[in-house]
């Protein structure tokens, strides 16, 4: 897709429609784009998601898949979570009553996006990444 000039236009520069092209001709909102990155920086987020993809897991048992997280912030990303569609919650009738958190239809979805940044990011990492950006 070129432009008036007759030049390919950069995947960032916005199109003659005002959205952004993709490097193969696709919209794309770089906008949305950052936003999904920026969600994905919020520490702990990906490695929720990846335990709850993994296996349907209790609170308590994500507390102790995921060393190191406080139970107040381990409840504020599975509320988060639950309301963007990502992660359903389960109250089940027993005894005392267990809660149980499992992958939505909408993140085994992104199960490929995830798995594919996992490979790049693999791939092309030389450092380890920073562990403190958002507690």
């Amino acid at each position: 897709m070129e432009d008036a000039a007759g030049r390919m236009p950069r995947w960032n520069e916005p199109s003659s429609a005002g959205r952004h092209t993709g490097c193969h001709g696709a919209a794309v909102s770089v906008r949305s784009a950052q936003a999904g990155l920026l969600f994905a920086e919020e520490k702990w987020t990906l490695r929720i998601l990846n335990a709850v993809l993994w296996k349907p897991m209790g609170f308590n048992q994500l507390c102790r898949f995921l060393v190191g997280i406080s139970p107040n912030t381990l409840a504020r990303r599975l509320d988060r979570l639950e309301t963007m569609g990502l992660v359903d919650r389960r109250v089940l009738s027993t005894t005392p009553p267990a809660t149980r958190y499992s992958a939505t239809a909408v993140l085994r979805e992104l199960r490929p996006i995830l798995d594919g940044l996992a490979s790049w990011g693999a791939a092309h990492a030389r450092t380890a990444p920073e562990e403190d950006r958002t507690a």
